[in-house]
């Protein structure tokens, strides 16, 4: 489990300092989704997955919600708390 931790910082981490200048809405999907190294996934043999992502916007502000593994389901806008 420590070794998943860590590849999920540094996979974070590196994706920030490469894209140090473009960090938005589409660089957080890609990230979670799984093109810029590991975050939210998992050998589907053994039975593990991801159940939603979410991605948070404070300057908006917006969600967006992934309703499983975001390598396979497009995080959608969720206006549930700002009506």
């Amino acid at each position: 489990m420590l070794r998943t931790l860590r590849e999920r910082k540094a996979s974070a981490d590196s994706s920030k300092r490469e894209n140090s200048t473009d960090q938005n809405l589409h660089f957080a999907q890609n990230l979670l989704s799984g093109q810029n190294g590991f975050i939210c996934q998992y050998d589907r043999a053994t039975g593990k997955d991801t159940v939603w992502s979410v991605i948070y916007d404070l300057k908006t502000p917006r969600i967006f919600r992934a309703e499983g593994n975001p390598s396979r389901r497009k995080h959608r806008e969720d206006n549930r708390f700002f009506k």
